[in-house]
């Protein structure tokens, strides 16, 4: 019997609506719909008696316009998967644009990172600093409303990773930058990857983390995996600028997918 599970996000949806489309062959016992929009449309929304519904018009709108339906029944999907929003390494890059860890290879010491301004914290306080910024992700706080609502299993999914043109921009990409050049930027994504696991499964959720192949130099992701990505609009195949960084295309969508499959006992056909 095949499984049906409901993809939900922001922009970063489309990449696995892509994947849905053009690779549905790959999984014989899995059917995916995206249910999203942009921005925080789908913070409006809400569990009610069993169903993902909004009482802005706004919201809905915005996700009839783009996915022809504005709520649905919990109960007619065997699984969800949340997408972006937010639930990204960025949360944790910021962290260490602000603290050090003693084990971060650019650390020699105390007296070394209050000198490069990021004074050295606790395993513990960076756990617990870190939950809290992951709690305040609009993908999180989605998942565990999912969470809350049924017992099906609900799949959070790594937001990729920025694509390493960014160490050309500075501004909101400065921290990836200065990470990258101190040879912090393996510690900084491992970081990100264990912990939000460990969020996860302390709260019933599974994380699917960014694939290996898919990153490089700890904190990027390898251009193959952006290049080619598309947009979230009612056309499909509506291509990003050149100059987007930040979204991935079906091929990093499709081993994504795989993983959720993975978890789920479903076959992957080759």
């Amino acid at each position: 019997m095949t499984k049906r599970l409901c993809v939900l996000g922001n922009s970063h949806m489309a990449a696995f609506a892509t994947a849905a489309e053009r690779d549905a062959a790959r999984w014989p016992g899995m059917a995916l719909d995206m249910f999203g929009a942009h921005g925080d449309a789908l913070s409006r929304f809400e569990v009610q008696d069993g169903r993902f519904l909004s009482e802005d018009a706004e919201a809905r709108a915005r996700l009839a316009h783009l996915v022809g339906r504005d709520a649905f029944a919990l109960s007619d999907y065997d699984g969800f998967v949340v997408t972006g929003l937010h639930v990204s390494v960025f949360t944790f890059v910021r962290m260490f644009r602000e603290l050090s860890s003693v084990d971060m290879p650019s650390v020699k010491g105390a007296l070394s990172a209050l000198e490069d301004g990021r004074p050295l914290a606790s395993t513990a306080m960076l756990r617990a600093y870190g939950t809290e910024r992951l709690m305040r992700t609009a993908g999180m706080k989605l998942a565990l409303m999912l969470r809350a609502a049924c017992d099906a299993p609900v799949f959070v999914a790594s937001q990729p990773r920025p694509s390493g043109r960014v160490r050309e921009r500075g501004g909101t990409y400065l921290g990836f930058t200065q990470l990258a050049a101190r040879g912090d930027g393996g510690f900084v994504s491992d970081w990100f990857d264990r912990e939000t696991e460990a969020f996860c499964a302390s709260r019933r959720l599974k994380f699917i983390p960014q694939p290996a192949e898919t990153v490089e130099e700890g904190l990027f992701t390898s251009e193959s995996f952006l290049r080619g990505s598309v947009r979230l609009a009612k056309r499909k195949g509506l291509a990003h600028d050149d100059d987007d960084v930040l979204h991935a295309n079906a091929d990093f969508a499709r081993l994504m997918v795989d993983q959720v499959a993975v978890a789920m006992n479903l076959p992957i056909a080759a």
